[in-house]
């Protein structure tokens, strides 16, 4: 098989192999990214049932998008050769790594068990069982992440197919269920249960609760049918969660992994452990940083219910370190007296007795005041509590709104006069009345960052000890509501921790500080940035990028996570990211100039020189000298009217780095390069656009399409989005793929657009990350809508959904030719209009699924002349049977204009569903 080609990928190596199947790694051909490819034993091919069993798992796998479960990246098929495409995964499994190492810690067998647990509670609401838990399909990464692997003999939990013969047990017997042992057809996701508690127990044992050298596979079954599992040594508490779990009656065990999961978070609940002075570095690493930093210290529990969340931390917004009691000595700890003393066999006098009755009163109002202080020190408001009232807390809410309002008035201020010295005063008296505001919180964290940076772009003013508040105010927000979002005051609370220490890495690199970078980048990851979604992007971003380019960004959520995969994990280190958002700064220029080493048209006299100027679209022209070659377009003004400092640079950019040797690239979410004109010379590269000095013709190219095939999304799908910003960044990339939909619709190549549109719905779905863009939701239904059905079926399918929409909602009406329905809800008591009446009326338009496409509410009433057909074909026919004062609900079918096309803010191939009420005809 070495050196054969499957896809697009060339076999390299031999990884290992099996009975059934070999692995081996391959390479794609063009992107050079790794892959391991699972080949089917050819003596296998031609058992029909083997083939399905092969194929169930390429299905199974291909159907679970978990972080926790290998990915399926493709299937090949044919006669006498079956594979499967995986994603390539560098580590070991379980068994090696118990076998080398010995057994785990509980604290590393938590942090493994806790994904495994994750990977299986997410199949088994899919309703696949796995049916063969063992330590060997359990592979872990070197950073720790786990990957469930071989789902080759599982099972779709009621389904009549099963690919065993009758009386067969599938499974590996130490770690099977009874009910497998006993070869019943009825498994569900209780068996895969019991086989991860064996599993949990091998890896705290080191070895298996039965020795398979010693004992055969029969004794083995009756052991696991009659017996209970061996007592696990060293861990009695977790000995009685696997007396559960691998409990003999199914229904007795717990009855789900998350139930299995709470069970052992009882018990790994760690306590705080004591505080610990002094820096992080040491004394002779204190270039590293300007200063020594100050984190919030505080208890921090470990979460098993999802371990791919920041730490549950509670931030002290004063960064000191409690002051922990120290512990108590219990009585077994006290030192053993070897003889009794005499004096303990004689009766005390009364006045010793007094006297020990003083100093028991006197310890315990000491051991109280020592209570009373801890309390006061970790819950400054208890005593309040204890006395107050509801008219103080009443009082206590009042003053925190009006500190709230005051904000409020102030951050809508232009940036140059805000008083950030007086948030911060009144935002601290806030969340002294009110700890748990995360307003309060949000402000304070913005308030902390801005009075470094007032404009967001001059980072030279950033500090350590800045970056470190505002985080921790922001990490606050977010543990008292990991959604918070303020409506007035757009400020992306989830994105904020990755943006404020990039922006800290940033500013150390550009001082020449790289090691104080990697520690500010590593600090972001620890305190909630750079989160998994944010790091996916960013490198499908990079591996779609052309060898030593440049990448020009404007948002800062695309990137600074570029950064951090190149600093951290040495990720297309080639490739150069730029942020526009900064290129009018004098530091970044000369970061760019002189760290970067980007050539330029002159120095730092020559860009102080650069100046915002008044303009007005022309045509502008960059020369080559190096090639002679010409480069032209019309250079647009921005929404002021002006020619900007960082658009010169952007230009100056282009022009000396015209096309070669180093190519210039577009981030996808970015829409500078769009805005000064140069759209039509971008050409989609992945998530990147191209810039050429040719009108892009056409966007669809072989590589584009190769390279979002070869996009990955487990991360982004296997957690709720809360940022928005990232939210934003994803819009972006779907509507890449429906530009790339609507030219293959529109050439007429129906396989092309069936396949982008199944790449879509396949790899982001709106369920973890809704559409961000309203348009972009319309555009999502006229896709499915276009492809789906002939224009026919789409005819019929329309007629139903207009019948069943009247059933649902009680309605009745009249039908016209053209199949309008009109149905009217209020009986007006003026005249009806005629051909020629000037008509007046308010109206709100609907898709069936009654999502409002558009609306005339906030705005004048409509108006427009009956017959001139200024209104929407469907309306001119059934307006003439309303009467002055009337209210109706009218269907308009697709078929009266809409079959084609998209209008504003409307799926093509929609029923429109129109609320109308007649104000007045004239």
């Amino acid at each position: 098989m070495i050196g054969e080609q499957i896809l697009h990928y060339k076999i390299t190596r031999l990884i290992g192999e099996g009975g059934m199947a070999s692995v081996y790694e391959a390479v794609h051909e063009k992107l050079q990214t790794k892959v391991a490819v699972k080949v089917l034993n050819p003596i296998l091919t031609a058992n029909s049932n083997i083939r399905q069993r092969f194929e169930n798992e390429a299905r199974f796998m291909a159907s679970l998008n978990h972080v926790n479960i290998t990915r399926v990246i493709d299937y090949e098929e044919r006669p006498e050769f079956l594979a499967i495409v995986l994603e390539f995964l560098e580590g070991e499994d379980l068994s090696v790594m118990i076998k080398r190492n010995g057994p785990m810690n509980p604290e590393k067998a938590l942090s493994v068990f806790t994904q495994v647990l994750d990977a299986f509670e997410y199949a088994h609401k899919k309703n696949i069982v796995h049916r063969d838990v063992k330590p060997s399909n359990i592979f872990i990464e070197p950073s720790g992440e786990v990957k469930i692997l071989d789902f080759g003999i599982a099972k779709l939990v009621g389904s009549t197919e099963d690919m065993t013969v009758t009386g067969t047990q599938i499974g590996t017997p130490v770690y099977m269920s009874p009910e497998q042992v006993n070869t019943e057809k009825t498994l569900d996701h209780r068996s895969d249960i019991y086989s991860l508690g064996v599993t949990l127990f091998y890896m705290l044992q080191g070895k298996p609760p039965y020795d398979v050298t010693t004992t055969s596979s029969f004794q083995i079954y009756t052991k696991i049918v009659y017996e209970p599992l061996p007592e696990l040594t060293g861990y009695p508490e977790i000995d009685k969660i696997l007396r559960v779990a691998t409990h003999k009656d199914p229904a007795m065990r717990y009855q789900s992994c998350a139930e299995f999961r709470k069970a052992l978070n009882a018990v790994f609940q760690h306590k705080p452990e004591p505080a610990t002075a002094g820096n992080a570095f040491a004394d002779d690493d204190k270039t590293l940083v300007d200063f020594e930093p100050v984190r919030p210290q505080q208890p921090v529990n470990v979460n098993i219910n999802n371990s791919h969340t920041r730490e549950n931390q509670v931030i002290n917004p004063a960064g000191k370190k409690p002051d922990l009691p120290e512990k108590p000595k219990t009585m077994a700890e006290k030192p053993k007296e070897t003889t009794r003393p005499s004096f303990m066999d004689e009766k005390p006098e009364p006045a010793k007795n007094g006297k020990k009755w003083l100093q028991v009163v006197v310890a315990g109002v000491i051991v109280m005041a020592a209570i009373v202080s801890i309390l006061l020190k970790f819950q400054p408001g208890f005593i309040t509590n204890i006395f107050d009232s509801e008219s103080k807390r009443q009082a206590r809410q009042a003053e925190v709104n009006k500190l709230l309002e005051y904000v409020r008035t102030e951050v809508v201020k232009n940036p140059d006069v805000i008083n950030y010295d007086s948030i911060l005063i009144k935002m601290n008296q806030a969340i002294d009345l009110d700890e748990n505001n995360p307003e309060a919180w949000m402000y304070l964290g913005e308030a902390t960052y801005r009075s470094a940076t007032r404009d967001g772009l001059d980072l030279t003013g950033l500090s350590w000890k800045i970056i470190d508040k505002a985080s921790a105010s922001f990490e606050r927000v977010l543990e008292i509501n990991p959604e918070y979002n303020n409506p007035k005051y757009y400020v992306d609370v989830q994105a904020r921790p990755t943006i404020l220490w990039g922006e800290m890495a940033l500013h150390f690199m550009a001082e020449g500080k790289n090691d104080s970078a990697l520690v500010a980048y590593r600090e972001g990851k620890k305190r909630g940035g750079f989160t998994d979604a944010q790091l996916e992007y960013a490198r499908n971003t990079l591996n779609s990028c052309d060898q030593n380019a440049l990448l020009i960004n404007s948002f800062d959520l695309a990137f600074h996570p570029l950064m951090y995969l190149q600093k951290i994990e040495n990720v297309r280190t080639d490739v150069k990211p730029l942020n526009m958002v900064f290129f009018g700064t004098e530091w970044y220029f000369n970061y760019m100039k002189d760290k970067q080493q980007l050539p330029f048209t002159d120095g730092i006299s020559w860009f102080r020189s650069l100046e915002d100027k008044t303009w007005q679209t022309q045509q502008y022209t960059i020369e080559n000298t190096t090639t002679g070659s010409t480069f032209s377009w019309y250079l647009l003004p921005d929404r002021e009217g002006k020619y900007t400092r960082q658009e010169q640079l952007l230009c100056d950019i282009i022009k000396n780095n015209l096309f070669s040797p180093v190519p210039v690239l577009i981030s996808i979410a970015f829409d500078g390069a769009k805005m000064i004109g140069l759209g039509q010379y971008l050409h989609p590269q992945g998530w990147t656009y191209r810039l050429t000095p040719e009108v892009n013709q056409a966007n669809i190219t072989d590589r584009h399409i190769q390279l979002i095939e070869g996009m990955a999304y487990d991360k982004i799908n296997s957690g709720k989005i809360n940022s928005m910003n990232m939210r934003i960044i994803i819009d972006f990339i779907r509507y890449n793929y429906f530009t790339c939909f609507d030219e293959a619709f529109n050439k007429g190549d129906k396989a092309l657009a069936v396949k982008i549109r199944n790449l879509l719905v396949n790899k982001l779905p709106a369920t973890n990350s809704p559409f961000y863009f309203k348009e972009l939701d319309i555009k999502y239904a006229s896709m499915l809508n276009k492809i789906d059905y002939t224009d026919d079926q789409r005819l019929a399918k329309e007629k139903k959904d207009i019948s069943d929409y009247l059933r649902q909602k009680g309605l009745s009406g009249i039908t016209t030719a053209d199949g309008v329905t009109y149905v009217e809800t209020v009986t007006g008591t003026g005249p009806k209009p005629i051909t020629g009446s000037r008509v007046k009326l308010n109206f709100e338009m609907y898709l069936l699924n009654d999502t409002l496409v558009s609306s005339n509410k906030s705005a004048a009433a409509w108006e427009f002349t009956l017959g001139q057909k200024s209104a929407i074909p469907g309306l001119e026919e059934t307006i003439p049977m309303m009467a002055r004062g009337g209210k109706a609900t009218i269907l308009v079918p697709s078929s009266l204009g809409y079959m084609s096309r998209e209008m504003a803010n409307m799926p093509a191939y929609s029923t429109l569903v129109f609320k109308l009420e007649l104000l007045d005809v004239n």
